[in-house]
């Protein structure tokens, strides 16, 4: 099955959403390895990430994120 993603307007900011066929196998609605519950500043930054994860997914990687990963795509928080 195809995997995608999806970015999402959370009502204070947004996450992504990972899908495998019509399921979500992962909801992030929070940026990830950040202390706390911040969700990102814009659709780009949720983008950005969620496409990280479904290229390490989709490549048999790790799929965690790190803080090192988000300071190379420019993600703040």
């Amino acid at each position: 099955r195809r995997q995608r993603q999806m970015c999402k307007e959370t009502g204070i900011g947004y996450g992504y959403q990972i899908y495998k066929g019509e399921r979500v196998i992962i909801a992030q609605p929070f940026i990830p390895a950040v202390t706390g519950r911040k969700t990102f500043r814009t659709e780009q930054d949720a983008r950005h990430v969620g496409d990280l994860v479904l290229e390490r997914i989709r490549t048999g990687q790790d799929f965690t994120v790190s803080k090192e990963d988000l300071k190379g795509l420019g993600i703040t928080h």
